[in-house]
């Protein structure tokens, strides 16, 4: 698949998880989002609110803790990147 021209056509919020294993995590596919298409958004999420601290994180657009609130804030943000997006 040629990543470019998706890039070039689509809007993208991305939902990444921190801890992907092999040791790939949230940061690194934040990034390769990130140089791809400066407009895409990216909720990262994890466990652990310490992952959001990190200072040498890719920079990711929002950060979500993996509890009770974390589908209600999902939303928030996904409305809000449709209302800014298409209003």
């Amino acid at each position: 698949m040629n990543w470019n021209a998706f890039f070039c056509y689509y809007d993208i919020v991305a939902f990444v998880d921190y801890y992907l294993g092999d040791g790939i995590n949230g940061s690194h596919i934040t990034k390769l989002l990130k140089e791809q298409s400066s407009d895409v958004m990216v909720i990262l999420f994890s466990q652990s609110r310490a992952v959001g601290q990190r200072p040498n994180l890719a920079k990711y657009d929002y950060f979500v803790v993996k509890d009770s609130s974390a589908l209600s804030l999902c939303c928030l943000y996904l409305e809000q990147f449709v209302d800014n997006k298409f209003m």
